[in-house]
Parts: structure tokens; sequence; C-alpha cells
């Protein structure tokens, strides 16, 4: 299942220029993850949020295991911080 969310999100970071990342953040930090009709069965440790642009804008992601999120954030963070260094 990993590879759904893999393909979710390559396709969603198309739309979204990496350097225009501004911040991940793990768990339920958004109205639309806080909203419990659409996270409510979901764990806060499988969801999290790439914030983007001047606006901060959101991209809300849930994963099907904490573990996965843990990978996603720690592996977006990376290139966060990647691309800051240059």
């Amino acid at each position: 299942m990993i590879f759904s969310l893999l393909f979710s999100l390559f396709f969603l970071l198309l739309k979204v220029a990496v350097k225009s990342i501004r911040e991940v953040r793990p768990g339920k930090n958004t109205e639309v993850l806080k909203n419990s009709e659409i996270t409510g069965c979901y764990s806060e440790d499988c969801t999290f949020s790439i914030m983007y642009g001047d606006d901060y804008s959101a991209i809300d992601l849930i994963a099907l295991t904490a573990e996965e999120a843990n990978i996603w954030v720690a592996g977006l963070n990376f290139l966060i911080g990647l691309i800051k260094c240059k």
C-alpha cells in the first residue's frame, strides 16, 4: 500500500515545486485533518500535511501506518533541507 501513497504523492508534488514547500507538519494540524468526519478512524500518527507557497496552502495526507507517515515526513524534511543548503 506504500505504492498507493507514493503514486498519489508523486502527482501532488508535480503540482507543487519541492522548493515551495515551507514545512511538513505531522499529525492532525490543519482544519481538514481536524475534521473527525474525514479522519475520525485514522490515528493522528498516520496523518501529515505539506505546507507550501507564500500563503501556506496545505496538502493533507493519511498514510496506512504511522511508520509510513514517519518515512514520508522524514524524507520530505530531508529534501527541504537539501534545497535550503543550496
